[in-house]
C-alpha cells in the first residue's frame, strides 16, 4: 500500500555506519552469508586470518531471515567478508536478494561491502525493485590505479566509474559509499591528489578514510617507499574533508524529494537510501513511514 506523506522539517540528516551489532532495537537483522577471502589485496591480512571464501548454505540462511521477519524485523542485512562472491551451486548473490524478495515479506534488504566487479546485469535490476535498499557500499581504496595495480585490486578506476554511471542511470538517488587509503606504499602527492579528484568525479555519499595500516605477513608491509606516519594522517585528513564535502552534497541534493523512513528510536529513522532524519513525535518504533526531505538547517556531523 502506498504510505501517507509527511512533510516534516529534519533537525538532523546524516550519514551513520551500519550497526554492526546483530539486531538494532528489532528493527534490522544482520545476517551473514559469506565468510574469508580469495583476493589477497597486497595490504590485508583477511586471507590468512579468515581463510579462504565459503558460501553458506541457502537454507540455513533462508531459515534464518524467516526467523527474524517472524520476529518483526523489517529490514535484513546481508553481510559477510566478500559477500559478492556468494555462491550456493547455480545461485549467485543476486540470486540469493531475488530468493529473499520472492519468499519473504522483508520490507527492506540491504548489503553489505561489495566490489565494481560483482554488479552483474542481473544485479542492476534489483534497483528496480522497491524493497532494495538504494544504498552499495563499493570499496575503491585508491582512486588512482597505480596504486590500486599495487594492492592487488581487481578492477580499475575506468570500471568503478562504469559501474556507479549504470547504478545511477537506473536510480539515481542511490547512495554509492566507498573505503579508502592513503599513504599506501609508493604513495605520492599526485597519486593522493589523483585519488581525490576521482573521489570527486564519482561523488560519493560518504567516505570513510584510512591511513595505510602496516600488517606482518602481508607483502605491503615490506614494500619499499613506506609513507611516514604524519603524512599518511595528513593526507587522510584531507580526503575526510572532501568526504564531508561530498556527503553534504549528496544529502542536500535528496532535499524535497520523498523516502520510506524505517524508525528506531528517539524519533528518527533511516531512509532506504540510508540518510538519518527525524520523523513526527510519537511515531512508533519499528515502523516504515514515507518522509518528505525538507529542512531550514541541517547538521551534518
Amino acid at each position: 500500500s502506498t504510505l501517507p506523506v509527511q512533510p516534516y522539517i529534519i533537525g538532523t540528516a546524516f550519514f551513520a555506519d551500519c550497526p554492526n551489532s546483530p539486531t538494532s532495537g528489532r528493527t534490522r537483522a544482520v545476517i551473514k552469508v559469506q565468510d574469508g577471502c580469495n583476493n589477497f589485496c597486497t595490504y590485508c591480512i583477511v586471507p590468512h586470518s579468515r581463510g579462504r571464501e565459503v558460501s553458506y548454505p541457502v537454507e540455513r540462511i533462508m531459515k534464518e531471515i524467516k526467523e527474524k521477519e517472524k520476529q518483526g524485523f523489517k529490514e535484513i542485512v546481508l553481510t559477510g567478508i566478500h559477500i559478492g562472491h556468494f555462491k550456493q551451486g547455480d545461485l549467485d548473490l543476486a540470486g540469493l536478494v531475488w530468493k529473499i524478495l520472492k519468499e519473504t515479506d522483508i520490507p527492506r534488504v540491504r548489503l553489505s561491502s561489495l566490489e565494481p566487479q560483482n554488479f552483474s546485469d542481473e544485479f542492476l535490476k534489483l534497483l528496480k525493485e522497491p524493497r532494495f535498499c538504494r544504498h552499495l557500499h563499493m570499496s575503491l581504496q585508491s582512486g588512482c590505479d597505480e596504486i590500486l595495480k599495487k594492492m592487488n585490486r581487481k578492477y580499475d578506476t575506468k570500471l568503478f566509474a562504469d559501474v556507479c554511471k549504470k547504478i545511477r542511470k537506473i536510480a539515481p538517488e542511490t547512495a554509492v559509499t566507498t573505503d579508502v587509503i592513503t599513504g599506501f606504499p609508493g604513495e605520492t602527492e599526485k597519486h593522493h591528489e589523483e585519488s581525490m579528484k576521482f573521489a570527486k568525479e564519482i561523488g560519493f555519499a560518504k567516505l570513510h578514510v584510512f591511513p595505510f595500516s602496516r600488517r606482518p605477513k602481508t607483502p605491503a608491509y615490506s614494500m619499499p617507499n613506506q609513507v611516514p606516519t604524519d603524512v599518511k594522517r595528513a593526507r587522510a585528513d584531507e580526503f575526510r574533508k572532501v568526504g564531508d564535502k561530498l556527503r553534504e552534497k549528496f544529502i542536500r541534493d535528496q532535499l524535497g524529494k520523498e523516502f520510506p523512513v524505517l524508525v528506531e528510536d528517539h524519533n528518527a529513522g533511516w531512509t532506504n537510501n540510508y540518510i538519518k532524519a527525524k520523523v513526527p513525535p510519537g511515531t512508533p518504533t519499528n515502523e516504515i513511514v514515507c518522509i518528505k526531505l525538507t529542512s531550514k538547517v541541517l547538521s551534518f556531523s
